[in-house]
């Protein structure tokens, strides 16, 4: 016995404490190599010196096991310590992937904002001179002109409306952009879209002497017929727009009970490179591109519309011979309204009242603009009053007014030292009644498109035709009566 061991125990007590020691070493140090040196040689090799020379009490097995471990343990920590290095290192190249990706992303989101804002603001000064043709073009009465220059208004007409289909387009993509289209549920008729369709559509096919059908299965659907008008009308738009002869072809059918809507035209056709392009914002084809107007806008908001409601859309075109789009929706398909009048399912329009007579005051900084409604309302028996913006002009204007009475009111809503809302507020206050009244606006930003669907104001977007402001005035003034 030697200090309470058998000489037999020493060895293997030994061998258990060296080996512990090289393990710790190999985990606690191999991180960094240096360190794992200057600790496995004051700390182990004295250690392993004695096991190896000391042969009276360690066997050479047992020497030439503890060597072998020893290797080992370096061999281990060796490879322990590169795959330590390269895992921090991996790890610093995807945090610096992420950090990439993140300005990516952030310049990404960047542009689109930009882009939208950039979209809107462009769009802003050019619609107010548009809007104010519109209104000259609508005033005109065009049983005084002469023969010779009717053909010469009507080529500016149609001037105005390819401008106007294009602001639309660029309305409908901040509207997309501002979260502003909303998607509802209610039962409509199938037939009744199609026939507002085909209004809408009929001269445009006709000038240039497109033959247009609509065939109609289903009787009834659930679902938003908004936005679906929306839909068809670019689709159907688009193929009068790039079909020269021949017909195009509106068929609404059920599916599995769901409404499907298919648009086919017999005009160029698509390429099947273009075919996976079409609906990215303004991609127009190449081939096309100096013969047909436009924005390349279209598809792409029928694209987006589809997503908000759930719908997939599908196209087969072969060029040269025409081109089909296939919406297929979600929207289930009712066979008989079970004794629903459908003529009660959206409150039925009111018979429009004559604005001959009424008084209506225009909020307007824009002296052309303003001249323009003057203009196109005195024309309609209207008498116009043109409020003042200035805080001193406005009340000595009201006070003039006395008690006279204002039956609607029209207002821009970007002013120089206030907003349309804030100044229709002002002269509900001075009458103290809840004037009906209307914004008509060139902002089409998403942060103002979304403001404008909180106020419970009717909004129209400019250049909207003249008819579109005198409908939205009668409809309110009908309220009333």
């Amino acid at each position: 016995m030697r200090g309470g061991l058998r000489v037999t125990e020493q060895p293997f007590l030994i061998g258990v404490d060296t080996s512990h020691g090289m393990f710790n070493i190999m985990f606690g140090y191999s991180v960094h190599w240096p360190t794992f040196y200057s600790f496995v040689i004051p700390t182990l090799i004295p250690a392993i010196s004695s096991v190896l020379w000391n042969r009276d009490i360690f066997p050479w097995p047992f020497a030439i096991g503890i060597s072998i471990l020893l290797i080992c343990v370096i061999k281990i920590a060796k490879n322990f310590s590169k795959t330590f290095e390269e895992s921090v290192r991996l790890r610093l190249r995807n945090e610096k992937l992420y950090q990439e990706l993140s300005i990516e992303r952030d310049q990404s989101i960047a542009a689109n904002v930009a882009k939208s804002n950039f979209v809107a603001s462009a769009s802003h000064d050019l619609r107010q001179p548009m809007y104010a043709v519109n209104m000259y073009l609508d005033s005109l009465d065009v049983n005084v002109i002469p023969p010779s220059e009717k053909a010469t208004i009507g080529k500016i007409k149609n001037s105005v409306v390819t401008l106007n289909e294009m602001f639309e387009a660029l309305l409908n993509i901040s509207k997309l952009d501002s979260l502003s289209f909303k998607s509802s549920n209610q039962l409509f008729s199938v037939s009744r879209l199609a026939e507002s369709l085909k209004e809408v559509v009929k001269p445009h096919a006709l000038h240039k002497q497109l033959k247009i059908q609509f065939e109609v299965g289903p009787q009834h659907a659930v679902g938003d017929d908004a936005l679906l008008s929306q839909m068809l009308l670019n689709l159907i738009n688009n193929a009068i727009h790039y079909t020269d002869h021949g017909e195009v072809v509106v068929q609404f059918s059920s599916k599995d009970d769901f409404l499907n809507m298919s648009v086919t035209d017999t005009g160029c056709g698509i390429s099947v490179d273009d075919q996976s392009r079409i609906f990215q914002e303004f991609f127009r084809v190449d081939k096309t591109r100096a013969q047909h107007d436009g924005l390349g806008l279209g598809l792409s908001i029928v694209s987006r519309l589809c997503k908000l409601i759930g719908a997939e859309i599908s196209i087969s075109s072969e060029l040269g011979k025409g081109t089909s789009f296939t919406i297929s929706t979600r929207y289930p398909v009712v066979e008989e309204a079970h004794n629903v009048d459908i003529n009660t399912v959206r409150s039925p329009k009111s018979a429009a009242t004559s604005m001959a007579g009424k008084t209506i005051a225009v909020i307007e900084d824009d002296p052309i603009v303003l001249e323009a409604y003057c203009q196109a309302l005195t024309t309609r028996g209207v008498m116009v009053i043109k409020v003042a913006l200035d805080e001193q002009a406005f009340e000595d204007q009201m006070s003039a007014l006395g008690a006279s009475s204002i039956d609607f009111i029209i207002s821009d809503y970007r002013l120089n030292s206030s907003s349309g809302a804030e100044m229709i507020g002002k002269l509900r206050e001075v009458f103290n009644e809840e004037i009906p009244a209307m914004i008509v606006t060139a902002d089409t930003s998403p942060s103002h498109i979304h403001y404008f669907s909180k106020l419970n104001i009717p909004v129209l977007h400019k250049p909207v035709s003249f008819q579109q402001v005198i409908a939205v005035v009668e409809a309110k003034l009908s309220e009333r009566v």
